[in-house]
């Protein structure tokens, strides 16, 4: 829980999870086909939130393990990212991919957005050096889509995300970037008028990984999983990080393996 104040200063990363995350029933990428050799990891999925609140910035770094007795040749195939909000298009990277809209229409899902979203690969020995990372031509397609009607009415809405294959994906040199704005990330707190005008209006931020409870997402993953994709034993994190961080105060956090530290660029 997170709520503006002046006088605090406190220049934030929050570190939800860390070290080696064990592999997962339930992981978020999808394989183009069923049962993929190949893992994910490293995986750091990282948000950024600006005093501008609702809109946050999400980097989702990833690259692939492969099992040492088998060769790369004949797995190279595109990735699926499903993830638990709206994504803003990219107005640069290129237009929409209509067969991405087709697929999730074919399975009784409304469309409310699509577009492409901005592709980076970086090279692990330039990080820092202030080299710029390389922007893959085109992106990313994805497609927003709700579920409307039924005895539970509209769903929240799910994004999924087309990942083109790369051979850098299988190069430990290299790290994937897939970067977009989600403009609902930070949900304000219902509070009554005394603590508003107390300790003014408050904000929750969540982020997560192998969640797919919500309904929009749920069937989606029913229907795929023996396309998913688990995480490998490297190091995996989810990453909050706030900017103008001296106007914002921490009520709480969650779980209770998160921690909070400076950041070492902000």
């Amino acid at each position: 829980m997170i709520r503006p104040h002046r006088w605090r200063r406190w220049g934030l990363a929050l570190l939800v999870v860390a070290a080696c995350a064990p592999p997962a029933q339930a992981q978020l990428f999808v394989a183009e086909r069923p049962h993929p050799d190949f893992q994910v990891g490293p995986l750091f999925v990282g948000a950024i939130v600006t005093p501008r609140l609702g809109h946050a910035v999400i980097d989702v770094h990833f690259s692939l393990t492969f099992p040492p007795d088998k060769t790369i040749a004949g797995m190279e195939q595109d990735l699926y990212l499903l993830w638990p909000g709206p994504v803003t298009p990219d107005r640069t990277a290129g237009p929409p991919d209509r067969a991405l809209a087709r697929y999730v229409e074919a399975r009784g899902f409304t469309v409310i957005e699509e577009g492409r979203t901005s592709l980076h690969a970086l090279e692990l020995y330039t990080m820092g050096t202030g080299t710029p990372p390389r922007r893959l031509p085109d992106g990313a397609p994805f497609v927003t889509f709700v579920r409307t009607g039924g005895a539970l009415g509209l769903t929240s809405p799910a994004t999924w995300i087309r990942i083109p294959w790369n051979y850098r994906m299988a190069n430990r040199v290299w790290l994937m970037d897939l970067r977009f704005t989600d403009p609902s990330f930070v949900h304000p707190k219902a509070s009554n008028w005394l603590e508003r005008t107390l300790w003014g209006p408050r904000h929750r931020v969540s982020l997560s990984f192998n969640d797919v409870r919500a309904r929009a997402m749920f069937p989606m993953y029913f229907e795929h999983r023996d396309r998913i994709v688990r995480l490998a034993e490297d190091p995996s994190q989810l990453l909050i990080s706030f900017r103008e961080s001296d106007h914002l105060k921490i009520d709480s956090m969650s779980p209770p393996a998160a921690n909070r530290r400076l950041s070492e660029t902000e």
